[in-house]
């Protein structure tokens, strides 16, 4: 026989769900997803609700994080490097997609909403991207998605939020050719030098031939 048990999902609705404690419910990963590499909160006021568990796979666990003792509720997903973030989905515990932002480059992220259920976190949270750790400069102009190396959903009103999964989809940045990746953004191969796109450093020309800045292609390199 199945064992139950109810869950709050949801602070203001007051929304109960059951969970099949059978078995672990482990989601398989999607199409272009991001592996984070950690989670970090505001505030949660239990280790079993921390915010790793938004982000480890398993729909029967949650987290749970509130303002603490700031104005503003936030969570933060990091990823492990600059990435081009396409969209950011909520998914319950039953393993359909709740809520969903799309993002662009020329503003915070865009909830579609609804998703699986006709009440959604559009109206009460946040996404943005933000970069920590790396620069956005001269990087190559996109549509469609937004660089940064940080996802934040957040309240302002300090409520709290509940997520069983979040999962964040997009694209590892890259530099065009004749560029290489840095924590600074893209930078210009230097003489004599050279790369294709999507490379993180310049390959040296053969001894004896020469390019110029920002070569693309070792047919750059020419004899003087």
């Amino acid at each position: 026989m199945k064992e139950y048990t109810f869950c709050w999902i949801r602070e203001l609705a007051l929304i109960f769900c059951l969970v099949n404690l059978s078995g672990a419910y482990k989601r398989a990963r999607v199409s272009d997803e991001i592996v984070p590499e950690s989670a970090t909160a505001s505030f949660s006021p239990n280790f079993y609700y921390g915010p790793r568990y938004a982000i480890d796979l398993q729909m029967t666990t949650y987290s749970y994080t509130t303002r603490g003792y700031g104005s503003t509720t936030w969570l933060k997903i990091h990823l492990d490097g600059l990435y081009c973030v396409k969209q950011v989905t909520e998914y319950a515990n039953t393993g359909y997609p709740w809520t969903v932002w799309t993002c662009n480059s020329d503003s915070d992220c865009n909830c579609s909403g609804g998703g699986y259920y006709s009440t959604s976190s559009c109206n009460t949270t946040t996404v943005s991207i933000h970069t920590e750790d790396y620069k956005k400069s001269n990087l190559p102009d996109v549509r469609g998605c937004e660089y940064g190396d940080t996802v934040i959903l957040s309240k302002s009103s300090g409520a709290a939020m509940v997520f069983f999964e979040l999962v964040v989809t997009g694209n590892r940045a890259e530099c065009s050719a004749g560029n290489y990746m840095t924590g600074s953004g893209c930078r210009k191969c230097a003489a004599n030098t050279y790369s294709t796109d999507g490379a993180s450093t310049c390959t040296p020309c053969p001894s004896g031939k020469f390019s110029p800045i920002g070569s693309t292609s070792s047919s750059s390199c020419k004899n003087e």
